[in-house]
């Protein structure tokens, strides 16, 4: 073996971690060893420091333009009010789960949770009164799905200006299906309940068009998502983050990204692992917004605020091998003969 190619690096899971840390300790016993690491989205300073100031080179993406717009965006064009009784609404927090406004913090700084809506309007001054009171009225830590639903038909009237006249891929369909992430399964069934009680959605063909895609889905059923919708018809696919890398649709036109996602932590106190909703960091932001721009220009919808996008979400995941615990890894390490036989040296990544 000369050659390793690994893909999709920044996403830093424990199994690719673990694998780098043993790749540069094999590379310093083998110096015929060439090691290519590949991602969209990567800090590639941050790789090539670890592997002792390897060089890097970047490929010119092959993807189109992707118009990018943000929850106070999708507020104003769907002109979305919060109603006091929904279960985003701010109100409804859960107990103990109330945004205390963190103090000596500058305003620019404040995550929107912590804003009220005269602090709203000023953040959001180019916006109408109305994005300003629902923002203020929002849980920015909930999925608000009847905003998605409202997203869902705002983009079945629109289509990109670079594309006015469409792009036909076969089979009759656009390349106009809609992408919408959710952190999971109950996400999925919530919002295809949402969207399978309004109108066109609740009738068929339309109904049948709307698709779940999660990675306990049956293969069977994973290969649904790929068939070309018929003329009239638009696909609907809801996806977990399945969709972000591991699975390409291609006539995806549109992307509704919740902005949240579920990774696992570990309490060191309570020695128990659990699936956290978290708002993912603006590199899987940017990797959802891909998907959107395959084949044609596209448009995306992140319904998380620019300012949260830019100044509260972390730039990258954290790796996981920071935040889950480490005995079964270890156990696998101690059953591998191979790491056995000369245990490394090097530190970890």
């Amino acid at each position: 073996m000369t050659h390793v190619f690994i893909d999709e690096v920044h996403e830093r899971g424990v199994e690719s971690d673990f694998l780098l840390m043993t790749l540069r300790d094999v590379m310093h016993r083998n110096l015929r060893l060439k090691v290519c690491l590949m991602s969209a989205t990567m800090d590639a300073n941050l790789f090539s420091a670890y592997f002792n100031g390897a060089p890097t080179f970047s490929v010119p993406g092959r993807t189109f333009p992707v118009t990018a717009y943000f929850l106070e965006d999708a507020l104003q064009m769907t002109g979305h009010v919060v109603e006091q009784n929904a279960d985003w609404a701010r109100w409804r927090r859960k107990t103990g789960d109330a945004a205390r406004r963190p103090q000596n913090v500058p305003a620019q700084f404040l995550d929107d949770e912590h804003l009220n809506e005269d602090e709203m309007s000023r953040r959001y001054a180019s916006y109408d009164r109305g994005v300003h009171k629902a923002l203020a009225a929002l849980n920015h830590n909930a999925i608000n799905f009847a905003l998605v639903v409202q997203t869902v038909e705002l983009a079945l009237t629109m289509r990109p200006a670079e594309r006015a006249e469409g792009v036909n891929l076969g089979g009759g369909g656009l390349m106009d299906a809609v992408l919408i992430f959710v952190p999971g399964l109950k996400e999925i069934e919530t919002l295809f309940k949402a969207l399978t009680d309004r109108p066109p959605f609740n009738r068929e063909p339309q109904k049948s068009w709307v698709m779940p895609l999660h990675g306990n889905l049956p293969h069977e059923e994973q290969l649904a998502v790929f068939k070309r919708a018929p003329p009239g018809i638009r696909k609907i696919v809801l996806s977990t983050n399945v969709a972000e890398t591991s699975v390409t649709i291609d006539d995806v036109g549109f992307v509704i990204d919740t902005g949240r996602h579920k990774e696992m932590r570990y309490d060191p106190e309570r020695r128990m692992s659990s699936l956290k909703d978290e708002l993912i960091p603006r590199a899987n932001l940017k990797q959802r917004r891909g998907r959107a721009g395959r084949i044609a220009p596209g448009v995306a919808f992140h319904l998380v605020t620019k300012h949260r996008h830019d100044i509260i979400a972390q730039a990258a995941q954290e790796p996981e091998v920071r935040r889950v615990a480490l005995e079964q890894l270890v156990l696998r390490i101690r059953a591998l003969p191979v790491i056995n036989s000369k245990p490394s040296t090097l530190p970890p990544f």
